[in-house]
């Protein structure tokens, strides 16, 4: 990696972090909910607002999510919405010997347990998703992002090696989408060739990005 652009990546998680970290627990709440509302209105329910989302009518609709940590906003309500209707949920396991992840079935919270630095991801009963060419939409998480779509992580890897084994070899490619506090949208996110990015950004003020085009 160029030594300018990790330093810039660095002191940019360094920011949104603080950012984050700042909000009051009350604030995070408030600002998830409006986040969760609005995702569920776009991928599924649009009809609310007079039309359906992108994937109201589905028929095997097949969703790959992560469960928030620290000051990430609070996905939950998407994650729960996904379960009261029968919509098929997957969540991400850490190798932390591989650096990869391994992908299973999660049927509800009971399916949970706390893995690698005390995140909670899919225990030992939750069966292993083995055809990732069934995900219909992933959720990605991350801690800032542009218009463009462009994605800074965590430093890990872990999701740009997963996001770029999908969708490969003829197989149908998952709608990626962010799940955001609007501050972390920023003008730029350094980037380079290799990174993964996102098709769809969607803050507590709307879907504010879709690949790099307004919704």
């Amino acid at each position: 990696m160029d030594a300018s652009i990790a330093q810039l990546k660095k002191e940019m998680r360094r920011r949104i972090e603080a950012q984050r970290a700042a909000l009051s627990e009350t604030e995070r709440q408030v600002r998830s909910a409006a986040i969760c509302e609005q995702a569920i209105r776009y991928f599924w329910d649009g009809r609310d607002a007079g039309k359906a989302g992108p994937m109201a009518d589905h028929p095997a609709l097949t969703v790959l999510a992560y469960f928030p940590f620290r000051s990430e906003a609070d996905i939950s309500p998407v994650i729960e919405y996904c379960w009261d209707r029968s919509i098929r949920l997957a969540a991400p396991k850490v190798d932390k010997a591989s650096g990869n992840l391994s992908l299973h079935w999660v049927r509800g919270y009971e399916d949970l347990a706390l893995g690698a630095w005390g995140i909670r991801e899919p225990g030992e009963r939750a069966a292993l998703l083995e055809n990732a060419s069934e995900i219909d939409l992933i959720l990605v998480p991350g801690m800032a992002f542009d218009r463009a779509g462009r994605r800074l992580g965590y430093g890990g890897g872990f999701y740009d090696r997963l996001l770029a084994s999908l969708g490969g070899q003829g197989s149908k490619t998952p709608v990626k989408a962010s799940l955001i506090y609007q501050f972390q949208l920023v003008d730029e996110v350094p980037a380079e060739q290799h990174d993964i990015r996102v098709d769809t950004l969607i803050s507590e003020n709307g879907v504010i990005a879709a690949n790099g085009k307004n919704p």
